[in-house]
């Protein structure tokens, strides 16, 4: 026997099966059924990550550019970047610190452990020069993108 109270809200009681069968989840729709709620969830989840999946992929496209932090200094100290198009920067900590590469004027930091590699994003760049530096080597850690 239903509970009372999910009787009184059942919009279909004493409906005939056919009638039931045509209205899934009730008048209210997919809404009301759990059943449809975690389907939608489920569809929504799936196009989420397909749309990661291409955002990915359209991203693999961009060029690369690598940058290697040992001992408080960058290799290369200058990348030389093509003006007005988005660019990776491929950053490795090979030191035994950690290092920050951080940039006021790109307003982008990242911090790295040691023997780690992580990437940044770039906006495409107007011509000119872009300084960037070690925050926990701030005296040799310098350098700078170039973008031409």
């Amino acid at each position: 026997m239903p509970h009372p109270c999910r009787a009184a809200r059942d919009p279909l009681k004493g409906a005939t099966p056919a009638v039931r069968r045509s209205r899934p989840g009730g008048v209210l729709g997919w809404a009301a059924s759990r059943s449809g709620r975690l389907n939608w969830c489920v569809r929504l989840l799936a196009a989420l990550l397909m749309g990661s999946a291409l955002g990915l992929a359209q991203a693999d496209g961009m060029p690369t550019y690598r940058l290697t932090a040992r001992e408080g200094r960058f290799e290369p100290a200058e990348l030389v970047v093509p003006k007005g198009l988005k660019f990776r920067l491929e950053i490795t900590n090979a030191g035994p610190d950690p290092v920050e590469f951080e940039s006021l004027e790109l307003r982008k930091e990242k911090v790295l452990a040691p023997g780690v590699t992580s990437s940044l994003v770039f906006r495409p760049l107007d011509a000119g020069r872009y300084r960037f530096f070690d925050d926990f080597h701030q005296t040799t850690g310098q350098g700078a993108i170039v973008a031409r």
